[in-house]
């Protein structure tokens, strides 16, 4: 680019050379006009002294042209000084302004650099934060599990153990003990259910598909919504990164429909094709003006980002709004 810069140039140059020559006793001196984007270009390639070594040649050549050959008819004088100046100007104007382009590119490059440094920075924070929520769910999840749940299931063989001795008592409180023991295994499994929303370890047991249902049902008990799961293909090839990730999406899709679009009718459908995964979630809420689900939406396109994911929307033939995850399939074995 650069050699071919020059030689259109040089060409340029000795073209007008040959112009000024030739068209001087017809346009008098107003024929070395011609030379000033020239000194100017040559002010922007090869920046100040560049520009200013050709304003002289050029001066040199005008004095030459006009002082040996066109002497008889040259009005040089009273130009002469007003058409240096406008040479030197137009050198140091077109380098100047080359010094600025090139400082204001290399300001550009230097933000481009530091910009792409801190969104790395900030992907790494995010990570580490998300792992760290991660973590923190998988412990508080087995706590809930191994502490509460395991307490409850101990009262529940209290109570199995106190019936068993009121009815061979023939006791009246055995109604009231049948009845605390039914509400404490209502306990029991709710807990159990929100462990399971904490630290889906089915999906290393059993896979995704289970998940998904077994997330459905949770959510169904805990709030009180008609969630319906369909068409969910064999998942099993999925990798256990992708698989987490893509129980989170739909787990926290989930919950910001209920909680803030008021969706009470859902239908969860996921298919896999031979190229992509998509998972299909259909609802009969409406988008509220909420930051919280505006962190919400944030969360999900950095969980895509993290899997190559993307999601768009549509309208199903119910009339249901619909949210469709697309993450393609080659990538999956070497994502995260």
């Amino acid at each position: 680019m650069r050699i071919a810069a020059n030689i259109l140039f040089w060409t340029l140059y000795a073209a007008l050379l040959a112009f000024a020559y030739a068209m001087f006793p017809v346009v008098n001196v107003n024929v070395l006009i011609t030379h000033i984007p020239l000194i100017g270009l040559a002010g922007w390639l090869f920046g100040r002294a560049g520009g200013l070594m050709i304003a002289l040649s050029l001066m040199i050549f005008a004095a030459a042209l006009l002082s040996f050959v066109y002497a008889d008819i040259a009005e040089y004088f009273a130009a002469k000084g007003s058409g240096s100046m406008m040479y030197v100007l137009a050198a140091l104007m077109t380098s100047k302004l080359r010094e600025n382009h090139d400082a204001i590119k290399k300001t550009s490059a230097r933000l481009d650099r530091m910009v792409a440094a801190r969104d790395q920075q900030l992907s790494a924070l995010t990570r580490r934060l998300l792992d760290t929520a991660e973590t923190r769910r998988v412990t508080r999840g087995q706590e809930l599990h191994d502490g509460i749940g395991q307490q409850l299931t101990g009262i529940q063989l209290l109570c199995s153990s106190l019936m068993d001795q009121l009815t061979s008592e023939h006791n009246t409180a055995l109604p009231l003990t049948a009845e605390l023991g039914k509400r404490v295994a209502i306990t029991h499994n709710l807990v159990r259910r929100v462990a399971r929303l904490l630290f889906p370890i089915r999906i290393a047991e059993v896979g995704l598909s289970a998940a998904l249902t077994e997330l459905a049902a949770s959510l169904r008990d805990i709030k009180h919504v008609e969630i319906m799961v369909k068409d969910l293909g064999d998942l099993s090839a999925v990798s256990a990164p992708v698989s987490l990730q893509i129980y989170r999406i739909c787990q926290e899709t989930i919950t910001d429909l209920i909680d803030n679009a008021m969706a009470r009718r859902l239908e969860i459908t996921m298919r896999r094709s031979a190229s992509h995964i998509t998972l299909r979630i259909a609802h009969d809420g409406e988008r509220v003006a909420d930051t919280s689900v505006d962190s919400v939406t944030r969360l999900t396109e950095y969980r895509l980002k993290q899997i190559a994911g993307n999601v768009s929307r549509a309208t199903t033939k119910e009339g249901l709004s619909q949210l469709a995850f697309s993450i393609p399939k080659p990538p999956l074995a070497t994502i995260l």
